[in-house]
């Protein structure tokens, strides 16, 4: 089954470089997609961008991260894209503010974490002990 963390935080927050240690803990990498750039194209050539994306990440042993910055107002349009990508990986992140609830709509387990109120050391602490309740050998196809 798929996990996905969401990691909520201002800009500046350590979302992305939490991610990246995560999956450096796991000898993988992170690939980072901002899906305002997929809101900016038509259906068809962002499906093309999106499975280039997720082809990407898995021919190169990277967990997939959604940066949901600067996409507030397209919630429908989001969980479209987020919807069609999040199922093939065992786990994935979506970086998000604390405004956005796109994840509580979304077909698979999601984890919120907030990391605007911990230390980086709090949050890996809280990680080891989350991360420990889900498998994640053989973590891509």
């Amino acid at each position: 089954t798929a996990l996905v963390f969401e990691l909520q935080g201002r800009p500046g927050a350590g979302k992305k470089h939490f991610a990246r240690t995560v999956a450096g803990r796991l000898n993988l990498r992170l690939a980072v997609l901002r899906l305002s750039t997929l809101l900016g194209l038509n259906r068809q050539q962002g499906m093309e961008l999106l499975n280039n994306y997720l082809f990407t990440c898995r021919v190169n042993d990277c967990l997939p991260y959604f940066d949901l910055w600067n996409c507030a107002e397209q919630e429908a349009e989001l969980l479209r894209w987020l919807e069609a990508a999040v199922g093939g990986f065992p786990l994935s992140f979506i970086g998000s503010v604390a405004e956005q609830r796109v994840t509580k709509h979304l077909p698979v387990a999601t984890q919120k974490l907030s990391l605007d109120q911990l230390s980086m050391e709090d949050n890996l602490a809280l990680w080891r002990e989350m991360g420990s309740r889900y498998p994640v050998e053989g973590c891509l196809l």
